[in-house]
């Protein structure tokens, strides 16, 4: 559980920089993507998805196999930012 934890905050932490790269303005909901191989990764963000959207201000979280994004995870994980 505390794994889980960090993972969570290291992955919201990751989606709040993007939102600042994208110069995305404070409460501004967009839409997120993501792709990821890592099973412990998609489960997170599934299990977790509406406390992500909550959170990180995203409209909708929607996975998908393959994505040019912004790389989280030591690469692990790619998130895409749509408004």
């Amino acid at each position: 559980e505390l794994m889980t934890e960090g993972l969570l905050r290291e992955l919201m932490r990751g989606l709040q920089d993007t939102r600042k790269k994208a110069g995305l303005k404070v409460g501004e909901a967009v839409e997120l993507a993501y792709a990821t191989d890592r099973k412990d990764l998609s489960e997170l963000i599934e299990g977790e998805k509406q406390n992500i959207q909550a959170a990180g201000h995203f409209k909708s979280i929607q996975k998908e196999h393959s994505l040019q994004g912004e790389e989280l995870f030591k690469g692990s994980l790619t998130v895409a930012i749509r408004r």
